[in-house]
């Protein structure tokens, strides 16, 4: 089974609803959840053990397989 995940458009609308003091509960309550389904990328830092700047949104090196890039 895929993994699911929340669309970019989708991920910004719900983040906009939690920050919002005027939605309900139950609207925090479904944009939480579309959060959680939103994979976090991390940013392109050099790799320490190749030097490599490429790696995947699990943290680990498409290089070398290096996998303290958290």
């Amino acid at each position: 089974m895929a993994k699911k995940v929340t669309g970019k458009k989708a991920a910004s609308a719900a983040s906009k609803v939690l920050r919002s003091g005027s939605t309900s509960k139950n609207s925090k309550t479904a944009a939480a959840s579309a959060l959680s389904q939103r994979e976090k990328s991390i940013a392109n830092y050099a790799c320490p053990n190749c030097g490599s700047s490429k790696s995947t949104l699990r943290g680990r090196c498409s290089v070398c397989g290096y996998a303290g890039l958290r």
